[in-house]
C-alpha cells in the first residue's frame, strides 16, 4: 500500500496522460474552514483563469480501505474535470477585476474565530460574538446547477479598491436578494426523514420536544449566516413573539428555540457541544455556544 505523496503524484501523472494537455494540472494544498488542510488536484484549461480542485484525501481514505481501485479514481476525477470543463462559466479576469461586475457574485458566510486565526491573518473579516464573518465569490455550473465557491482574500480586495465593510454591505444586499432565509419547524423537518421513528427523541429529538426550528438560507448553504441580518432575526421575534434562542448546529444552519426561563442555558451547551463532537464534521463545525436574541436591544449575544 503506497503513501499518500506516492498516491498523489500517481494520480497526478495519470491524469495529466488522459487530459493530453489540454490542461493545466497541479497539486496544491488548501486551507479549508477550521484550520483543516486538504490536497487537491487543480486543473485549469490553457488560457483559463479558473477551474475545479478535486480533493484527493476521501479518495486516498477509500483506495487504503481497499473500497475503490487506482484506475477508477483515475477515471471518475477525469471524468469530474471534464464535467466541469463543459459546464462551469469561467470567470474572466478582466471581469473578475472589475468591482463593478464581481460585486454581484459576492456572499458572507459565518466560521468560527479561533479555529481559524492563522486563516484570517489572509483575508478580509470582521468579528461576530466568537465567530468570524469571512467572504467569498459565487460561481455556478451552467450544466448541473452545482455551485463553487472562490474565498476572497486580501490580495483581490486591493484589486478592487474596496474595504471590508463595503464587502459586508454588498454581501448583505446579495444575501437577501439571493440567498433568501428559510424558516422552518425542526418538527416537520425530521418527520420528513424518519417518521414515527422511535429513536427519534434520543440527541437531537429533544430538539423535537422543545418545538425548534431551523434556520438557514434556499441554497442550504452557509446559511447560518442569516444571523447577520437584522430584519430576519427580527422577523422571527415577531413569528416566535420575544427572545429566542440559538444554537449553531452547523456552518449551514442554526437551530431556534423560543425563550423560555425554565431551560437551562448550560445545559443546552452541553448538547451542542455533545452533537458537535457525534454528528458535525470537522470542516462544518460553528461553535458551542449557545446564543441569544434580545428583542429589546436588537442584537445576538452569547448565553453559555
Amino acid at each position: 500500500m503506497m503513501y499518500f505523496k506516492e498516491f498523489t503524484e500517481m494520480i497526478l501523472k495519470e491524469v495529466q496522460k488522459m487530459t493530453d494537455g489540454i490542461f493545466d494540472i497541479s497539486t496544491v494544498t488548501n486551507m479549508k474552514n477550521n484550520g483543516i488542510k486538504c490536497t487537491g488536484m487543480s486543473a485549469m484549461a490553457k488560457g483559463s483563469h479558473c477551474g475545479p480542485c478535486i480533493y484527493l484525501d476521501g479518495y486516498y481514505q477509500e483506495y487504503k480501505n481497499k473500497r475503490i481501485g487506482l484506475h477508477n479514481i483515475v477515471d471518475e476525477i477525469y471524468r469530474k474535470i471534464m464535467e466541469y470543463q463543459n459546464g462551469f462559466l469561467d470567470i474572466n479576469i478582466m471581469d473578475f477585476m472589475n468591482w463593478d461586475i464581481i460585486k454581484n457574485h459576492v456572499y458572507a458566510k459565518l466560521i468560527n474565530a479561533d479555529r481559524n486565526r492563522e486563516q484570517l491573518s489572509m483575508i478580509p473579516y470582521r468579528l461576530f460574538l466568537d465567530l468570524a464573518v469571512v467572504y467569498y465569490i459565487e460561481v455556478n455550473n451552467s450544466e448541473n446547477q452545482e455551485t463553487g465557491m472562490i474565498l476572497i482574500n486580501d490580495h483581490h480586495m486591493s484589486v478592487w479598491g474596496q474595504n471590508e465593510r463595503k464587502l459586508y454591505q454588498t454581501a448583505l444586499i446579495n444575501m437577501r436578494l439571493c440567498h433568501s432565509m428559510v424558516f422552518e419547524n425542526i418538527q416537520n423537518i425530521l418527520k420528513s426523514f424518519v417518521p414515527e421513528e422511535p429513536g427519534l427523541r434520543e440527541g437531537r429529538g429533544l430538539l423535537f420536544d422543545l418545538g425548534a426550528y431551523v434556520l438557514t438560507n434556499c441554497r442550504k448553504y452557509y446559511g447560518a449566516s442569516q444571523i447577520l441580518d437584522k430584519n430576519t432575526l427580527k422577523k422571527i421575534s415577531d413569528k416566535i413573539k420575544g427572545d429566542y434562542i440559538l444554537l449553531p448546529s452547523s456552518v449551514h444552519e442554526v437551530i431556534i428555540l423560543a425563550s423560555d426561563r425554565k431551560i437551562e442555558y448550560g445545559g443546552l451547551a452541553d448538547m451542542v457541544r455533545e452533537i458537535n463532537a457525534t454528528e458535525v464534521s470537522a470542516e462544518e463545525y460553528l461553535s458551542d455556544h449557545v446564543y441569544v436574541y434580545n428583542r429589546s436591544k436588537e442584537l445576538v449575544e452569547i448565553a453559555a
